[in-house]
């Protein structure tokens, strides 16, 4: 792992201003404190059952979340995380607590890293810090119920649309049956789907 580069951080510093302003102080800890790497595709950053010591910051690259039955171990994608998103489990990293899901990188990744000690000492030394990953925490909250709200109130057509975006993302680099497990569609729904989207 190496120190993070300036533009790494300015991009980074970029999108948690997205949330709240920081202080020039935070901005001089929190750089000491971050660590930049490039991961190998299919690397699984956390696994069902593990803690996570470390929170993921996406530069490039594509990242999944699987959560695994208890009785099958079946594998069940539930998220997909693109550039400039945070890689976390909630209670596992934010309570120290052993995860329900895990995270596994699709694509060569670049990322930035912070490990959960050096975000205590932040949290510790910065008021904002708490508030700073409320905003975060809250934001994937959000997104996270707006998708299992659409999977209900929405048809198959309706979800698409909703998603198209991050779709079209994912095609080519993401296995079909992955894709329909988020979307919660049969995969030659979602197909069909795509295919109606194309010829139009």
């Amino acid at each position: 792992m190496q120190p993070i580069s300036d533009g790494s951080f300015e991009r980074l510093i970029t999108v948690l201003e997205g949330f709240m302003p920081l202080s020039v102080q935070l901005k001089i800890e929190l750089k000491d404190a971050l660590g930049e790497v490039s991961i190998p595709a299919n690397k699984l950053l956390l696994n069902v059952g593990q803690v996570q010591h470390v929170v993921w910051f996406l530069l490039s690259g594509l990242a999944r979340e699987f959560r695994e039955d208890p009785i099958t171990l079946e594998e069940k994608t539930s998220w997909f995380w693109t550039a400039d998103g945070f890689l976390f489990d909630d209670s596992a990293f934010f309570a120290q607590e052993p995860s329900y899901r895990g995270i596994q990188l699709l694509d060569k990744s670049q990322v930035v890293c912070l490990s959960y000690t050096d975000f205590k000492l932040l949290q510790q030394g910065f008021l904002e810090v708490q508030l700073l990953s409320e905003k975060v925490r809250g934001y994937y909250s959000r997104l996270r119920k707006r998708h299992g709200e659409e999977s209900h109130a929405l048809n198959a057509m309706q979800r698409y649309l909703s998603e198209q975006t991050l779709l079209d993302q994912l095609w080519g680099r993401v296995k079909l049956r992955h894709v329909s497990e988020f979307m919660g569609m049969a995969p030659d729904t979602l197909g069909r789907l795509r295919k109606q989207l194309i010829k139009r």
